[in-house]
């Protein structure tokens, strides 16, 4: 009667008649949960807050009330607005409107996760709720980044016609505000004649297939001009077409950055995320796609944009395109794919809920698997637990044991619990009582088992046999682990056969899997001991000459790695100048003295030839770095055996190895013919393959041809200056031309942007020769001289505190064995010089 009344006081607009007939109604049956939702709601219209929420309190199992609590909430608590709506996500299996609740708390504390909720109501809801427009504005107005803000708008306003509406004018702004930002940055540079040229080249290697060659011109051009959308545009293909995804990604992004206004690399953008990323990208490339739509209408991009929205979900966002396609006269493409949405799909089958067990209070039913999901949330990555969750789900666990001390659920996963925190008295005694009730329970034997023998418990191996008889999986697995470490293989493949027939996964399945692999492999370890030694008896004499065959010749290997020929150079030319010519060389004159009567210098062949730092150390430590630079580059140099040059002086030296301790009378022939090899043909041939492998002539016409280039870039610059050169007759240099082009453009470019700063009028270059007289190699000293008064020091260089152009000119230069410094100059004021290694004389 007084709930009759109360319902139609509501109807009428009666609230405080309604909340004194809601009180009776409480008061006379104080468990009915929806009467003490219905008080609280009426009290809440009437602003008697407080009351209200006492209230709701009285249902604290009840969605309405929990979800009434929290929305009073939302405003000054939204911590404790966030635990209600929580709580409602499991009361009510976790609803998709729930998600718009926890969005709403959530933008007042972490908007990121608020943005997460809305993402997966959008997955889920069929139709928008009333919360809908208010948690996308909250969460989107919290966001610190506006694009994840832009992408929530557009995804609501996907979802009906009515969220579109409301949230048009906030979306419009936004998007203006996102646009704004893009073009603030869209400072693109453009390129000079010579700088579109080397793209241009790029772009010719790429189309013939020459990746490397085409990445390193473009990665080049990017150091110097890095803010050319046309660099990064093409760059991102030819990382593309190297497998190179995420770096083709991140030019492509660059490239939209610096040209915002371009339609081609938004609609490129769009194809990178959504071909190479499966579906996770899906959102971006679509996002991508709308501003490429937005620059330029094409029905190409239409049709993708229709597929890609589809397959992410967005059908109405598919629909829009698609209806565009048809309105531009392409009905032919769109009528399919319109069919497809249209399509009616088969409603997902409904499970009906799993009721309790028979006598077991639903509180309690409820409360045990909160307190197993709060369990499963205090798993922290590093296997370390939250110690707050444990609490939540502990409380959990005992409010369910007790409104149901038997049920065998609650027992164990209050038993679990108690192991977690170390209590295995506790967790053993809840094993016992549920095993008390029902003997015939493999698992909770098993676990009984393992915490008994972690308590050092005698009754432990008794009861680990009862739970593998009664098919623990845990039992026949620890069974077969101990009869595998006893050496007791029969009896563990026993364990194992009996594991396997009745489980096919389990938390030890793994651990299962191991040790069947390692009872095959013991039991077979004897026959295959025996076959194998017989096939490598077999087999030993045809791997030696398969391994003898099996490589590359240092030609060889040049022609397929071009780019080695500076460092093979760098090893060819020590190995001439410090094995042989400034020790083997030296072999000759002590067999003369020898012959002569004269006793060997024992010490001076020690060191020369054996010592650590001798011929032959060094020798054998050349060849192993030319070897690891060819294992490096993915191949194999196999110098003894398939290389005609170094065949015959690694045999000769190995003469001259075997030869140590023991030089003297009788083994000065031996010693005489192998160093008579080395000297001699080894010598020359080696001469010869380096000549051939990286030597450059510099002399006038290459300082002319580097000062036209810098001449060429900026004339104006160049007007009145004069560039003196004093060359003499020239050096060879172990250089790629290109890279020694590179240093002189550079250097002569720094020094001509500084003089015409000063307006300087004189330039000088001069060669010199540098000879070291440790090793006995010479560099060629390459002296770039100016008037400018401006400070220039070494450090600044290196430390590339300057124009770029001299970084690189540092780059190249170290990586040809050189280097780069500042130093004095007489009738200048100062000169940069650079030092490179000389091809070697005879």
């Amino acid at each position: 009667m007084f709930r009759d009344s109360a319902v139609g006081l509501e109807a009428q607009g009666d609230d405080r008649g309604a909340v004194l007939r809601w009180e009776k109604v409480v008061e006379i049956d104080p468990d009915w949960q929806e009467g003490w939702c219905r008080l609280g709601e009426a009290l809440a219209r009437l602003d008697r807050l407080e009351e209200a929420q006492r209230a709701w309190r009285q249902g604290p199992w009840h969605p309405r009330c929990v979800e009434a609590q929290g929305r009073a909430w939302l405003d000054e608590h939204p911590a404790w607005a966030l635990e209600s709506f929580e709580k409602l996500s499991v009361l009510t299996s976790q609803e998709p409107y729930t998600d718009l609740l926890l969005a709403r708390a959530l933008a007042r504390i972490e908007p990121n996760r608020g943005a997460a909720a809305i993402d997966r109501y959008l997955r889920r809801a069929g139709e928008p709720t009333p919360d809908l427009v208010p948690a996308v504005r909250e969460v989107a107005g919290a966001l610190d980044d506006p694009e994840t803000a832009l992408a929530l708008y557009t995804r609501a306003s996907d979802l009906d016609e009515t969220v579109a509406a409301d949230l048009a004018e906030p979306l419009l702004e936004l998007q203006v505000d996102v646009r704004a930002t893009e073009l603030m940055g869209a400072t693109a540079t453009p390129l000079t004649g010579p700088q579109r040229r080397v793209l241009d080249e790029a772009r010719a290697a790429f189309g013939q297939g020459r990746l490397d060659d085409a990445r390193a011109l473009l990665e080049q051009l990017a150091d110097r001009v890095a803010r050319s959308p046309d660099v990064w545009a093409t760059l991102a293909d030819v990382r593309e077409a190297q497998g190179d995804i995420a770096g083709a990604e991140a030019a492509i992004q660059l490239a939209r950055t610096l040209d915002p206004l371009s339609g081609d690399l938004h609609a490129r953008a769009s194809e990178i995320l959504a071909e190479h990323y499966g579906y996770r990208f899906d959102e971006e490339a679509l996002a991508a796609l709308d501003r490429a739509l937005d620059v330029r209408e094409d029905p190409a991009l239409l049709e993708r944009h229709a597929r890609l929205a589809m397959r992410a979900g967005r059908p109405r966002a598919a629909r829009r395109s698609l209806e565009r396609l048809v309105e531009l006269g392409h009905a032919e493409t769109a009528g399919p794919l319109l069919a497809d949405l249209d399509r009616e799909r088969p409603a997902p089958l409904q499970l009906p809920p799993v009721p309790p067990p028979e006598g077991v209070d639903p509180r309690a039913w409820r409360a045990v698997h909160r307190a197993r999901v709060y369990e499963e949330r205090a798993r922290l990555q590093d296997g370390d637990w939250d110690r707050d969750l444990l609490a939540r789900a502990e409380a959990s666990a005992d409010e369910a044991l007790a409104l149901a001390p038997d049920d065998r659920m609650a027992l164990h996963q209050r038993a679990r619990l108690h192991a977690l925190a170390g209590e295995r008295a506790d967790a053993i005694a809840l094993y016992r009582r549920s095993l008390d009730a029902d003997r015939d329970q493999p698992e909770v034997l098993g676990r009984l088992a393992k915490l008994l023998a972690l308590e050092g418990d005698p009754e432990a191996d008794a009861t680990l046999l009862r739970a593998a008889g009664a098919g623990s999986p845990y039992a026949l697995v620890e069974l077969a682990r101990r009869d595998v470490r006893a050496h007791r293989y029969l009896s563990a493949r026993q364990h194992l056969d009996r594991y396997f027939r009745a489980n096919s996964s389990s938390p030890w399945h793994d651990e299962a899997v191991r040790l069947r692999e390692h009872v095959r492999t013991v039991s077979f370890a004897v026959a295959a001991g025996g076959v194998a030694l017989a096939l490598t008896v077999l087999l030993v004499p045809l791997l030696v000459r398969w391994r003898r065959r099996r490589g590359l010749g240092l030609l060889a290997f040049i022609e397929r790695h071009p780019r080695s020929l500076p460092e093979v150079a760098r090893l060819l030319s020590s190995i001439r100048h410090e094995v042989i010519k400034h020790n083997i060389s030296s072999v000759p004159a002590l067999v003369d003295r020898v012959e002569a009567g004269e006793a060997p210098p024992a010490a001076w062949v020690a060191e020369r030839l054996f010592g650590g730092n001798g011929a032959v150390a060094r020798f054998r430590d050349y060849t192993a770095q030319l070897e690891g630079l060819a294992a490096r580059a993915g191949e194999r140099l196999n110098l003894r055996h398939r290389d005609p040059v170094f065949a015959e002086g690694i045999r000769a030296m190995d003469g001259i190895a075997a030869l140590e301790g023991r030089v003297g009378a009788r083994t000065l022939g031996s010693l005489a013919r192998h160093a008579d090899v080395l000297v001699g043909p080894f010598y020359e041939r080696v001469g010869t393959l380096l000549e051939g492998v990286c030597v450059v002539s510099l002399d006038r016409a290459s300082v002319e041809e580097a000062w036209a280039a810098v001449v060429a870039e900026a004339p104006h610059r160049a007007e009145g200056v004069v560039l003196t050169c004093e060359m003499g007759q020239g050096a060879r240099i172990r250089i790629a031309r290109a890279d020694l082009l590179d240093i002189l453009v550079n250097l002569l470019r720094n020094a001509l942007e500084a003089s015409a700063e000063e307006g300087r009028t004189r330039l000088g270059v001069r060669l010199d020769e540098d000879e070291d007289f440790v090793t006995g190699l010479v560099r060629v000293e390459i002296r770039v001289c100016d008037d400018v008064e401006k400070r220039l020091t070494t450090a600044m260089i290196r430390g590339r505190y300057i124009d770029r152009g001299l970084g690189i000119a540092v780059d190249l230069s170290s990586r040809a064995g050189g280097s780069i410094h500042v130093e004095p100059e007489d009738g200048w004021k100062k000169a940069v010089v650079v030092r490179l290694p000389m091809e070697e004389r005879a």
